[in-house]
C-alpha cells in the first residue's frame, strides 16, 4: 500500500506540474503572438462582419480545376510559338486572375454575345480582349481545352494578312489567339442548361470565355509582324520557344480566388510574424519539458497500474482462500472442548486424585497398626 499511495501521490504533483507548464506556454505563446508550431498568429475577427467574404468576392468553382486552366495557358503559349510565317516579336503568355474573374462572370450568364466594356479590368490594361466558345452535349468536367485552341485555330484560313482582313468568314478569335502584343490572359467557364447560340437553342452546354490585356484586333488588323523569331524582342526579353519572355512580366498576376464558399462563421485573420532565435529557443525548451513530462507520467501510470494489479491479486487470492479457512476453523471448533467442560473435569479428576490418597494421620495409623502387626507375629514365632 505504500508503493501505490507513493505513486499517486507523485503522479498528482507530475498533473499539477504539467498544467503549470501548459499555462506558461500559453502565456508565452500570446506574449509572442506565435501558435508553438510555426510563426504564425490567429486572431479572431469579429468587427468586420465578414467583409472579406462579400458579395464582390470571386469564388473559383469547383468544376474549373487547375489542370484544365494550365493546359488553356500552355495551348495558347503553343500556338503562339508555332504562327507561320514566324513572328519577330510575339510575347509570351502569363495568367491574370482578375481576367479569369471577370471572363467566369460572362460565362455564368449563359449569353453567347460579347460581354460589355464595363464588366471587363479596364483598371489594368487599357483594352481587353474577348474569345468565346460553347461546348453542346459535353459534361462540364470533361472540358477539353485543347479543342478549345483547335477551334479558334481553324478560323487562321479566312484571314488574309496581305489584306489585313478576314475573307470568307470571321477569323478575330484567331487574330486574338495569336495577337503579339497581348501577354495576359484569363478563362473561365460555366455550364449552361439552356443557351442560345446563333439563334439556336441548347440545353445543356459548356460556355467559355477568354479574356485577353492588352486586347488585340485594333483598327488594322495586324497580328504580328513577320521575320526571324525574337529578332525584336525587348532587352530585358529572352527568347523561349520562338516567344519573348520576361521573368517579371510572366509571373501570375492579380487577386487570387477563393477555392470554396465563405464560411458561415467567424473570419479568421492569419497574420505571419517572425519569431526571435530567443523565442524560438525558449519554446524548444518548453516543448523538450513538456515531452519529458508526458513521458514521466506515462511510467508513473504504467507502474500504479502494476502495483494496483497487485493488490487486487493479493485480495483476490484472500478472498478465494476465504471458504476454505472458515470450514476448517468451524471444524475445529466442534472438536475442542468448552472452557467450561475442562474446568469440572479438571476439578473432578482432582477430587478422585486427592480421595485415593490416605491422608496423613491416616498414614501414621496404617504405619502403627503395620508395626503391631509385625511385633505380634514375631512374638508368636519366637513362641513357638
Amino acid at each position: 500500500m505504500s508503493d501505490s499511495y507513493t505513486a499517486y501521490v507523485l503522479l498528482i504533483i507530475l498533473a499539477r506540474m504539467r498544467m503549470e507548464l501548459l499555462i506558461i506556454v500559453g502565456f508565452n505563446c500570446a506574449v509572442l503572438r506565435c501558435d508553438c508550431a510555426g510563426n504564425a498568429s490567429h486572431k479572431l475577427d469579429t468587427s468586420r462582419n465578414h467583409e472579406r467574404y462579400s458579395k464582390s468576392e470571386y469564388f473559383r468553382p469547383h468544376y474549373m480545376n487547375e489542370e484544365t486552366l494550365e493546359k488553356l495557358l500552355a495551348f495558347h503559349n503553343r500556338a503562339r510559338a508555332s504562327v507561320s510565317p514566324t513572328a519577330d516579336q510575339m510575347l509570351k503568355m502569363s495568367w491574370d486572375y482578375d481576367l479569369e474573374e471577370s471572363a467566369w462572370r460572362h460565362s455564368k450568364k449563359c449569353v453567347f454575345a460579347s460581354s460589355l466594356y464595363s464588366d471587363r479590368p479596364f483598371d489594368k490594361f487599357p483594352t481587353v480582349g474577348e474569345n468565346l466558345w460553347v461546348s453542346w452535349g459535353i459534361p462540364i468536367e470533361f472540358t477539353d481545352a485543347e479543342s478549345v485552341i483547335r477551334f479558334w485555330l481553324k478560323e487562321k484560313q479566312y484571314f488574309d494578312a496581305s489584306l489585313k482582313a478576314c475573307i470568307g468568314g470571321s477569323c478575330e478569335r484567331y487574330t486574338q489567339l495569336v495577337w503579339g502584343a497581348s501577354f495576359k490572359l484569363g478563362c473561365g467557364y460555366s455550364w449552361c442548361d439552356d443557351i442560345q447560340v446563333h439563334g439556336y437553342n441548347l440545353n445543356g452546354a459548356t460556355f467559355l470565355t477568354c479574356h485577353y490585356g492588352p486586347a488585340g484586333n485594333l483598327d488594322q488588323l495586324i497580328p504580328y509582324y513577320h521575320g526571324l523569331s525574337c529578332s525584336f524582342c525587348d532587352d530585358a526579353d529572352s527568347c523561349e520557344d520562338k516567344l519573348c519572355t520576361n521573368p517579371r512580366r510572366d509571373q501570375t498576376t492579380g487577386k487570387s480566388p477563393f477555392p470554396a464558399e465563405p464560411p458561415t462563421t467567424t473570419s479568421v485573420v492569419t497574420t505571419i510574424e517572425p519569431l526571435p532565435e530567443d523565442a524560438r529557443i525558449a519554446l524548444i525548451v518548453i516543448g523538450a519539458a513538456a515531452g519529458v513530462t508526458i513521458v514521466v507520467m506515462t511510467v508513473v501510470i504504467i507502474a500504479v497500474r502494476m502495483s494496483r494489479n497487485r493488490a487486487e491479486s493479493r485480495i483476490m487470492r484472500f478472498i478465494k482462500a476465504m471458504p476454505r479457512r472458515m470450514t476448517q476453523w468451524y471444524d475445529d471448533k466442534s472438536e475442542a472442548p468448552t472452557p467450561n467442560n475442562s474446568i469440572v473435569q479438571k476439578s473432578k479428576e482432582s477430587v478422585a486424585l486427592k480421595a485415593s490418597q490416605p491422608s496423613l494421620k491416616n498414614k501414621r495409623a496404617l504405619s502403627s497398626k503395620t508395626s503391631i502387626e509385625y511385633h505380634a507375629n514375631s512374638w508368636r514365632d519366637n513362641a513357638s
